[in-house]
């Protein structure tokens, strides 16, 4: 599911594994010990902006 709000594109955390073509389990690692896209937490949910996946991708681009 994939929410748009005042062009804020928020994505799931299973959603971005899908575009990283990563497990889950390591953007959960990256959260606890650094590293990967900047995240969201509202309430307990984990929630990542499209544009700071994008950015993220640029600064680890080779």
């Amino acid at each position: 599911m994939q929410i748009k709000t005042d062009h804020i594109e928020i994505l799931t955390q299973k959603q971005v594994a899908e575009i990283l073509q990563i497990a889950p389990a390591t953007l959960a690692k990256w959260r606890c010990c650094g590293g990967g896209p900047s995240f969201l937490k509202i309430g307990a949910l984990v929630r990542y902006s499209r544009a700071s996946v994008n950015e993220w991708l640029r600064s680890v681009e080779g």
